[in-house]
């Protein structure tokens, strides 16, 4: 007989043996295309304004279909993580992944074809929303399954790393526009989204292949008489349910509610305090993306050239940076309350 410690010591030598956590050479490969996804998703966002005023003033448009469309990214974004709970419970996280990647590329590709800003809340806000909201996840679950003890450590390195190509975004921008234009622009930008397809292929959070272990073919046929007992019980559990179908069927609606009540997850609604946090952070990512949306349309209008534009985003990108930088030397030497923080960098932000 195959007792419960020969099985579990079986266990442990194969989970010894393959992925493990923070001493796995793929997880430096997912943190790399961690960096890939974010920079194609979300690279030109601050560029917004630099890309399409010339295109707004040619169309007669406004700015108001820029913050428009991200605001309908910004929802696509949670649909996008709620289409991707539903696909991982039949397929793998990284199928849902490179579904998201695909959608998001059509989205850009389609943005090319656009003749005026409001066609931007289908393709941008819309497609590349969902796209990026399931790819998103993907990214931090794989990210949390190959690094433990060393998790902030390496979101630090990540996002430091994705800062610092970022503040180079709006020069290329620039360039792109002055030797290829408008069209040619969206082209380029969406072939650098397609690198998102990649950068989801490599989330993988099982071994390749699994080796065959000589306890393994020993247990084979123990385990073979075990499953038969098994499936002997549960032959009989099904002569039983063919009795109850009544039954079944009035519980189907129950069961479809709580599954739609489980994926939304409503119950969290309840916390006055959770529900004040979430209308914080929806007020502070607004008024930040308007700020980014708005901020080169503005000193286009004080008669600033597309170089000095280009040269105020890659600042601001800049200090971004270095105010990561700062923050996790600070909070690695002193405990910093996050409220007191946040209060500093409001003022910081007013000046």
């Amino acid at each position: 007989m195959v007792t419960g410690g020969r099985v579990e010591n079986n266990k442990i030598e194969i989970s010894d043996s393959e992925d493990v956590p923070d001493n796995n050479i793929w997880g430096y490969i997912v943190g790399f295309g961690t960096i890939i996804t974010f920079i194609a998703g979300i690279g030109h966002v601050n560029s917004f304004g630099l890309i399409y005023n010339d295109f707004i003033i040619e169309t007669n448009s406004t700015a108001k279909s820029l913050t428009t469309a991200h605001g309908v990214f910004a929802i696509m974004l949670a649909i996008g993580g709620l289409f991707l709970n539903m696909i991982i419970k039949k397929r793998s996280l990284r199928f849902g992944g490179l579904l998201g990647a695909l959608i998001f590329s059509i989205g850009s590709l389609l943005t090319i074809l656009i003749t005026n800003t409001n066609q931007l809340p289908l393709t941008f806000g819309t497609l590349q929303g969902v796209g990026f909201g399931m790819m998103v996840p993907v990214c931090y679950s794989t990210l949390n399954y190959y690094y433990v003890k060393r998790r902030t450590q390496v979101m630090s390195v990540i996002k430091a790393l994705q800062g610092f190509i970022l503040m180079w975004y709006p020069q290329l921008i620039k360039l792109f526009m002055t030797e290829y234009g408008f069209r040619g622009t969206l082209l380029i930008i969406s072939g650098i989204s397609l690198h998102g397809i990649p950068g989801m292929a490599v989330m993988r959070t099982k071994p390749l292949r699994n080796f065959r272990t000589a306890k393994d073919a020993k247990n084979d046929g123990e385990q073979e008489d075990l499953l038969n007992v098994e499936n002997g019980k549960l032959n009989v559990l099904k002569l039983n349910e063919k009795n109850l179908t009544d039954e079944e069927d009035k519980s189907k609606i129950k069961e479809i509610r709580h599954e739609l009540l489980k994926l939304l997850n409503i119950k969290v609604l309840k916390d006055p305090v959770f529900c004040n946090i979430c209308v914080g952070q929806s007020f502070v990512s607004f008024s930040d993306l308007t700020f980014f949306i708005l901020l080169p349309m503005l000193l286009f209008q004080y008669e600033y050239t597309s170089s000095q534009v280009a040269t105020c985003i890659s600042i601001t990108a800049a200090a971004d940076v270095a105010g990561r930088c700062i923050l996790a030397v600070i909070s690695s030497i002193i405990n910093i309350n996050t409220r007191v923080l946040y209060y500093i960098a409001t003022v910081f932000t007013l000046i």
